[in-house]
């Protein structure tokens, strides 16, 4: 019996405690709102947050529809000293991972600086990736037009730098 109401405890201190150093930015819970609204086919499968204090924070929301997945990963990085450096090392690393069959266009309007890969293989997907300022992001989707909507809903949504 005592152990029960000691792990219960345990269990309630852990819960609070994630609960008050993960508060999501206003701006995230407002683009979870518009997709819901914008986007009926696609529905929030998952979303995480992680290191939600201090600044930094990284986050991922994976929507479904039918057969098709999509994935929208945003992630502040508070504390880097050089944001647009760090973007390009991750640009080069996903240009070599990505390989030959996947084209490369540079994206005007996308923050700071964009990329989209796309690639004419069969059942492949479109990837774009965007920086402003210290804030990263991601999409991962079936198709370009369906990528392109879900980056622009995070672009009219980033807070100003």
């Amino acid at each position: 019996m005592t152990y029960r109401i000691i792990s219960t405890f345990v269990f309630i201190l852990l819960f609070a405690a994630t609960g008050f150093s993960q508060d999501k930015p206003t701006w995230i819970t407002e683009l979870e709102k518009v997709i819901a609204q914008k986007e009926p086919a696609w529905k929030i499968e998952r979303k995480n947050l992680q290191d939600a204090n201090g600044g930094s924070y990284n986050y991922s929301l994976t929507l479904i529809s039918g057969a098709n997945r999509s994935s929208i990963q945003i992630s502040r990085l508070y504390k880097v000293p050089n944001a647009a450096e760090t973007f390009a090392g991750q640009v080069l690393i996903f240009d070599n991972i990505s390989g030959k069959r996947n084209f490369k266009s540079k994206l005007k309007n996308y923050g700071d600086e964009g990329f989209m890969w796309t690639t004419t293989r069969k059942g492949s997907w479109t990837n774009i990736h965007f920086r402003k300022s210290d804030i990263f992001v991601r999409v991962f989707a079936p198709a370009p037009n369906t990528a392109k909507r879900f980056a622009d809903y995070v672009l009219r949504l980033l807070p100003a730098d």
